[in-house]
């Protein structure tokens, strides 16, 4: 993809009337999975059509889908991790670490090859636009395997989007009050 570039008049508009999509999910049937604030996700189908799923309180923010196509959703206002089912059903996977409820602003979730989840937790504090207005390293990324949750890394300054390097060696973490990536 060297020296790739996007024509702008060219692309076209997916998707109309969101709220708030911070995080879009892609199948290989090309439908794509947006996190939407009226309460979970907006399904878009590959013809356009679109159809809202869920009622999750909070803030829909970050996704990633499970092995059984279910999505994961980081509720960055609630403080939790929900599982949605296509059919719109919905629970909390986790929203208490440490004795910390609610986790703080959940931010984003990445699961990996081993169906771990990787948890960015952007600040314990709750409404997260007051840690983003002043920024503080009360942020932390939470592993959750078979052994439970718990916190791998703590005081970052609002931890965003997590990933890993293609050999599952490395995390990276977006680490936006920084302005730097962490590994």
């Amino acid at each position: 993809m060297r020296d790739f570039r996007l024509d702008l008049s060219q692309l076209t508009f997916y998707g109309h009337d969101l709220s708030r999509p911070e995080s879009v999910l892609a199948e290989k049937d090309g439908t794509l999975w947006a996190s939407d604030n009226r309460g979970g996700v907006t399904r878009i189908a590959p013809d356009g059509a679109q159809q809202t799923i869920g009622s999750i309180e909070g803030e829909p923010n970050g996704l990633a889908m499970d092995p059984d196509g279910n999505i994961l959703i980081a509720d960055i206002h609630g403080g939790a991790i929900y599982r949605l089912h296509r059919d719109g059903r919905h629970e909390v996977i986790l929203d208490e670490i440490d004795g910390q409820k609610p986790l703080g602003a959940a931010n984003f979730v990445f699961i990996d090859s081993q169906d771990r989840l990787w948890i960015s937790v952007s600040t314990r504090e709750i409404p997260w636009f007051v840690a983003a207005a002043h920024p503080r390293p009360d942020g932390y990324i939470v592993l959750m395997d078979a052994s439970g949750p718990r916190i791998v890394a703590d005081g970052i300054y609002f931890p965003n989007e997590v990933r890993m390097d293609a050999d599952e060696n490395y995390l990276y973490v977006a680490e936006t009050m920084k302005r730097r990536m962490l590994r």
